[in-house]
């Protein structure tokens, strides 16, 4: 058994919410910055203390230690994101959309978040876990891997559990590169985190400079998206490595080379603090902290002191060893530490049910959505009951009763089918699905879930046009073969073109649709025109899709795009754009008004090269911050039929 004293663990918990708080406060200012920078170390400690997403969430994660106990799931940190978070920024945006329609992590961080899904959002909350899990890896990166799946997947999911596992052994180990080893361990060897790491360790080794290293590794794993992780993390390794075990130099590194600055220089300033110890750090650096922190959501700590921070850090780790973390012993607490409030007793369920989507959480208009419900018994005894499943009205849901005996511990799985009827034109944002597991005429088990509404789209198209060889014959070129001058193949003459300006169906009015176009339905925000149509190269769609809303509403329509659109809003244009661009959710942000009812909503796309990317969503302004979004979950899909 490993064993650290109580003042060593405390020491180095608060070296590590030093260098948490001092990296976010000296990168805020400079966040999404991709250039090399050359800032000196006497220029960026900011005047005020700002409030950082990267410590907020985390400060909220210790909330919930402290309320709802050391045995959490994903769940509990869900609701009480939903309670205590506005933030709404990128894929925490994507995971309130999910999860405000009750669908569940680990599914809520990956779905209809192609861009986001492998950002920085989860990996700059490790730190918690890893603090709580002293000297036990396995315990922070199962902590982590809760957090994580609420708002991203894959690389971003390991990066987090191999951060997490490594401040959990830095307790232990005052070795960078051994430090680095143990966390490898905890990410698939073929993830391009990894990948990225042995780049860098490779290039330390090599002696080459940082800022080539930086350059290097940028070349071979960068992103134009300032916040992906795997970029990032790199950073963070790469300042820790070239940083030579000087704080003051390891921030600096971190800092100058760019990207997402508050997360890099904090998560490096965490893994240092917590090697080394507060008593360790500068006293320069340690001053600038002000062992100070803001929040900037609804959490209420007991002090906003960074000392008393790492005490109630400190108590729930100690509460973990004497429960889920027996390979640890932490020697000498005080006794008025207050442990016991920590709740470590596991909260009993007589029977729970767990759901699987089988893919993607959605279904749409004339579609049937399977999924498998898992009803576990808790009990020493078998029980038998019966399993109540239900939708709302207007809906259908096979079987609506099952007849169960399940034995002590054990579990039986349950298919589940749920069918929209070609009777049902309005299909809303989100369907609920109840789960009532009943035994001895009383309620013993409940579970909700639901499931992505699929948006219906009514296509015209595809439409382009062709390169006419009589019309065209100014080039004719010289066949060999047969010693003469042959019809024209000029390059126009190989493809087909589009034209965004020319207009393949009536546009002055949509009202009344020409027949002979196709219905489909999109689960997500990001519309697979290949997915629903075989011919490739340059072509024309227009996307017609009835919007109901309760009530007027002024709202944001974002648009992700790679090529021309133009957008029309009840037969008014509210949008064109002519630009081929890298895609992303919100390339464009459109304000609109809906009236109250039926909206009509056509989006006119071009793709001139082999993939059309494009994305449409619905979002309306934030009262924290005006300039921030979220989507909107209250608009129906009216299914258009011509």
């Amino acid at each position: 058994m490993r064993t650290i004293s109580y003042d060593t663990y405390y020491d180095k918990v608060y070296g590590g919410w030093i260098g948490k708080c001092i990296g976010g406060n000296i990168g805020a200012c400079v966040e999404n910055n991709k250039y090399l920078m050359d800032l000196q170390e006497e220029e960026v400690f900011p005047e005020e203390i700002p409030p950082n997403d990267d410590l907020d969430l985390q400060l909220l994660w210790l909330q919930v230690l402290e309320h709802t106990g050391v045995h959490l799931t994903g769940k509990d940190l869900a609701e009480a994101w939903l309670q205590y978070c506005w933030y709404p920024f990128n894929e925490y945006g994507y995971f309130l959309h999910n999860y405000q329609r009750y669908i569940h992590p680990p599914v809520s961080g990956s779905f209809n978040n192609h861009y986001f899904a492998e950002s920085m959002g989860s990996p700059i909350r490790s730190e918690i876990w890893g603090m709580i899990s002293v000297g036990n890896a396995e315990l922070a990166k199962a902590y982590a891997y809760e957090d994580a799946t609420l708002d991203h997947e894959k690389e971003s999911v390991w990066g987090e559990q191999m951060l997490a596992a490594m401040e959990a052994e830095a307790f232990f180990e005052d070795n960078m590169d051994r430090l680095i080893e143990a966390g490898l361990t905890h990410i698939p060897s073929d993830s391009r985190l990894y990948r990225c790491i042995r780049y860098i360790q490779r290039l330390h080794n090599e002696q080459v400079e940082w800022t080539t290293a930086r350059q290097r590794m940028l070349e071979q794993f960068g992103h134009p998206d300032a916040s992906k992780a795997v970029q990032n993390i790199g950073i963070t390794v790469l300042a820790l490595l070239y940083g030579e075990g000087d704080f003051a130099q390891t921030q600096m590194i971190s800092l100058n080379c760019g990207y997402d600055t508050d997360c890099t220089c904090a998560t490096a300033g965490a893994i240092f603090g917590i090697m080394h110890g507060a008593s360790q750090l500068p006293e320069l650096w340690k001053s600038q902290a002000k062992d100070t922190f803001t929040v900037g959501i609804d959490v209420v700590r007991p002090s906003s002191l960074i000392s008393d921070l790492a005490t109630d850090t400190c108590r729930v780790g100690v509460a973990l060893t004497r429960s889920l973390n027996s390979a640890v012993s932490i020697q000498d607490v005080p006794a008025d530490l207050g442990v016991e409030r920590i709740p470590v007793a596991r909260k009993h369920k007589e029977i729970t049910i767990d759901v699987d989507y089988l893919g993607v959480p959605a279904v749409g208009f004339g579609e049937t959505k399977q999924v498998a419900l898992t009803v576990t018994n808790n009990t020493d005894g078998t029980t038998r009951g019966k399993l109540l499943l239900s939708v709302p009205e207007g809906f259908e849901i096979s079987p609506q009763e099952v007849q169960l005996t399940i034995g002590a511990g054990d579990s039986f799985v349950q298919a589940v089918y749920i069918h929209v009827p070609e009777t049902e034109k309005v299909i809303p944002a989100g369907i609920t699905v109840n789960a009532v597991y009943e035994s001895g005429g009383r309620e013993a088990g409940r579970a909700q879930f639901g499931l992505a509404g699929s948006q219906s789209y009514y296509v015209m198209g595809p439409f382009w046009d062709l390169y006419d060889t009589k019309e065209h014959d100014s080039c004719p070129f010289y066949d060999p073969v047969h010693n003469r001058k042959s019809r024209p193949r000029g390059p126009a003459s190989f493809n087909n073109y589009v034209n965004l300006e020319k207009a393949y169906i009536n546009e002055a009015s949509f009202e009344q649709l020409p027949a002979g176009g196709a219905r489909f339905n999109s689960p997500e925000h990001k519309v697979n025109l290949e997915d629903w149509f075989g011919m490739e190269g340059p072509a024309c769609f227009y996307l017609i899709q009835d919007i109901d809303s309760l009530e007027e509403l002024d709202v944001r329509i974002m648009i992700g795009n790679n090529n021309g659109f133009k957008l029309w809003v009840n037969d008014e244009l509210a949008a064109q754009s002519s630009e081929a661009c890298f895609w992303m959710p919100y390339n464009h942000d459109i304000p609109v008004r809906l009236r109250q009812g039926r909206n009509r909503i056509v989006s006119k796309l071009v793709r001139v090269g082999e993939k059309l990317d494009y994305s449409f969503g619905i979002a309306e302004s934030v009262p924290h911050s005006p300039r921030h979004f979220s989507w909107v979950n209250g608009l129906s899909s009216i299914v258009i039929t011509p």
